[in-house]
């Protein structure tokens, strides 16, 4: 039960990072209010990065910290990696190639980082 509750939590963490992080990128005007718009702006783009990488940290050290188990935190990983490729599937049109690269390539180091501070502390 611990594990399933794990997965959840770290999941749902990631999520809410990921919406309120981008209202707060439209709000600051850093990304268009229309979420149907490109985004070209290089800094958008990065700050778009730096959100995921805030987002798969916490995720992961949250995920741990709940479930002491590799397990769990393997399966939120999965979870998150199949969904954040269908999205980026979905929207590939509206950002640049390099930056679903990017996205999906640090999804996996950066949240097992996460993790691996919760084990630490």
């Amino acid at each position: 039960m611990k594990a399933t509750i794990a997965v959840i939590v770290g999941y749902v963490t990631w999520t809410v990072f990921w919406l309120g992080g981008n209202a707060g990128l439209r709000a600051m005007g850093l990304t268009p209010q229309d979420q149907g718009a490109k985004i070209e702006n290089f800094g958008a783009l990065v700050a778009l990065l730096i959100l995921s990488a805030v987002a798969s940290i916490v995720s992961g050290y949250v995920t741990r910290l709940i479930a002491s188990g590799k397990g769990p935190t393997y399966v939120c990983l999965g979870l998150l990696l199949a969904t954040g490729m269908a999205v980026q599937w979905s929207i590939r049109s509206l950002l640049p190639v390099w930056y679903h690269a990017a996205f999906l390539l640090l999804l996996a180091p950066v949240f097992l980082l996460g993790s691996r501070l919760a084990r630490r502390s």
